[in-house]
């Protein structure tokens, strides 16, 4: 599941959290998207955590690279070294694990 670390977000998410624990969902886990850069991600993750109690797979931070995009392409394939791209790999690793 894939979240803003909103508030809106952080109630949507607890109902389909709710939702899926209920239906038995296997495996689920967490991606917190559009995190601003300057705040600690650490931090971030480990609140998400607690307030779900699911693993999170990754925290993608705020790009305007990303933005300039504007649905022009493949991000990873144009920015092969962004941090953005670099945490992608890193939730896809966390997929397959």
């Amino acid at each position: 599941m894939i979240l803003r670390p909103d508030q809106q977000d952080y109630l949507g998410t607890a109902v389909i959290v709710e939702v899926a624990k209920e239906l038995e969902v296997p495996k689920m886990l967490l991606v917190v998207n559009k995190a601003l850069p300057d705040i600690d991600f650490g931090v971030l993750k480990d609140k998400v955590h607690e307030t779900y109690q699911l693993p999170v797979a990754g925290i993608l931070p705020l790009s305007t690279e990303m933005l300039r995009l504007g649905s022009q392409g493949l991000f990873c394939l144009q920015h092969p070294d962004h941090p953005l791209t670099k945490e992608v790999q890193r939730i896809v690793s966390h997929i397959q694990s």
